[in-house]
C-alpha cells in the first residue's frame, strides 16, 4: 500500500535492495565489480583510482 508522497511503508522496505547499474562494471585496475568513478573513458574504484594518478604523477 502506497503511503502519502509514495513513502512505502517500513514492512514493505525489509529486504529490498535497489541497486545502481554502475555497480555492475569493472575496475580497470583490478578486474573486480563495483566500480563507481568513470576516468579516461574507464572505470574505477575510488581507491584504486587514487592509486593510478599518484602511479601517472610519477611518469611524468
Amino acid at each position: 500500500m502506497l503511503w502519502p508522497f509514495g513513502r512505502k511503508k517500513e514492512e514493505e522496505k525489509v529486504g529490498e535492495k535497489s541497486e545502481t547499474p554502475l555497480s555492475r562494471e569493472k575496475c580497470a585496475l583490478c578486474n573486480q565489480i563495483g566500480a563507481d568513478k568513470k576516468w579516461a573513458g574507464q572505470w574505477w574504484h575510488t581507491k584504486c583510482l587514487r592509486k593510478a594518478r599518484k602511479i601517472a604523477k610519477g611518469m611524468v
